[in-house]
């Protein structure tokens, strides 16, 4: 038998011992050649049931029937404990397209690096990792490297957060299948892979979409390098970030606010008290959400609130809130304080249903006032908060002076984060300047 021929039979003589040293009870440098077993299957492709060489044959109804299934990679590897060969998961790629020529060329590209993987040792019962064969250092297949980083990057982001990262990281790894590097090296993902990746997502998407995906990339390719994965993070240190223009909600005019709360008090209270907690005690709608009875310390005018950038952060409530919090004693201390049904109670469902509710909820006050896309909930922290900046200003007190007080009411973590949030929703205005300007 051919050295080639050995090396499809067998894969890499460490991973051979590894499954069939359970089995067998014997070594590499043990087995007749001749009379082994495969121990993987060559990767076929599934093209949804229709032999895709005669292709140019089938019936138009066959080939929509065909490209209506979900194509992909398939192979069988040796099972380490029963040594029978088992069907892997499949990979699925490719099936955004709707014709034969694209989607089969995604696939074919899989299956070329799939066999090459395996050629070289890959083994899905191995924790999708390579062994070298002068050391014990494991290389991980690309895919697998992001895995482990993506389920670190679980145990440590909150929930909500956590939804929003994984797809952006799904969606990196679904492009390296097309591009063929899922089951390579992961030090073959080179920067111009990630470039040419945060590329696409910019001409598909915004400048301001492609830097939350390349900040998302940096910190899970940041824990692989500390896991000495990757070598280095060049995301972080040579991708550059690039300019866009933030959205944010407009803050109100002091009419507008007037005649809207005007409105919430007579139409909606419930939602008007939701709004208090935005406007008053500067909390983020999510973070309203999650607040519970027990959060509010009515002996103390407090209230704790996890927040974005604290994992328990306690507040004072303003008596202009405290005087309009209900009786609570009269709820259970788990009652969350807002829910659908107009009162404090019981509301289990996902903390951004919770949110969306409530932002529904005032869209509808906003469709009345006839207020564009540019406002929204958040424009009454940003309202409040100018209104305290300014007055603070006026009484003579220096920005610096009115920031380091300020940070203990709206939470920012630094001067910098407070300072920048400032500038965004135009708190600092000059004064009247006519009499500077030549006639």
């Amino acid at each position: 038998m051919s050295e080639k021929k050995a090396n499809l039979v067998v894969g890499n003589s460490k991973v051979y011992e590894k499954v069939y040293g359970k089995v067998y009870g014997k070594t590499y440098g043990d087995i007749n050649m001749d009379k082994i077993k495969k121990l993987y299957s060559e990767p076929k492709i599934y093209t949804g049931g229709v032999d895709i060489n005669s292709w140019d044959d089938l019936s138009e109804d066959q080939k929509t029937k065909s490209l209506d299934k979900i194509w992909y990679v398939y192979f069988s590897f040796r099972h380490p404990v029963s040594g029978s060969l088992k069907r892997q998961n499949p990979i699925k790629a490719g099936n955004e397209f709707k014709d034969k020529k694209n989607r089969y060329k995604v696939l074919e590209g899989i299956k070329r690096s799939l066999l090459e993987a395996l050629e070289n040792g890959f083994n899905p019962y191995e924790n999708d990792s390579i062994e070298k064969e002068s050391d014990s250092t494991k290389i991980y297949t690309s895919k697998k490297a992001i895995e482990i980083g993506l389920q670190i990057k679980k145990n440590e982001l909150a929930e909500t957060t956590y939804r929003r990262y994984e797809p952006r990281i799904k969606d990196f790894i679904e492009y390296l299948e097309k591009k063929g590097l899922a089951f390579k090296n992961i030090n073959e993902v080179t920067k111009q892979v990630v470039q040419d990746y945060l590329d696409k997502i910019l001409y598909e998407t915004s400048a301001r979409n492609r830097n939350n995906f390349r900040s998302d990339l940096s910190s899970l390719f940041t824990k692989l390098q500390l896991r000495d994965i990757i070598k280095n993070n060049y995301i972080k240190d040579e991708i550059e970030i690039l300019k866009s223009n933030p959205e944010r909600n407009k803050t109100f005019s002091t009419k507008l606010l007037e005649n809207l709360e005007k409105h919430l008090k007579e139409n909606d209270p419930y939602l008007l008290l939701f709004i208090r907690f935005v406007s008053y005690n500067f909390l983020r709608p999510i973070e309203v959400c999650r607040l519970k009875v027990k959060d509010i310390n009515i002996s103390d005018k407090t209230l704790s609130v996890r927040t974005k950038n604290k994992p328990l952060k306690t507040k004072i409530i303003p008596d202009l809130l405290f005087r309009e919090l209900p009786d609570l004693k009269k709820y259970r201390p788990d009652d969350y304080l807002f829910t659908s049904n107009n009162s404090p109670g019981d509301w289990n469902i996902k903390e951004d249903s919770k949110r969306d509710f409530f932002t529904d909820k005032f869209k509808k006050i906003k469709d009345s006032f006839d207020l564009g896309k540019d406002y929204g909930i958040y424009s009454f922290r940003h309202t409040y908060i100018t209104q305290l900046y300014r007055a603070r200003r006026i009484e003579g007190i220096t920005p610096n002076e009115v920031k380091s007080w300020l940070m203990l009411i709206t939470g920012h973590a630094t001067i910098k984060a407070l300072d920048k949030y400032l500038r965004e929703i135009d708190a600092e205005l000059p004064q009247e300047y006519s009499k500077y300007l030549k006639r």
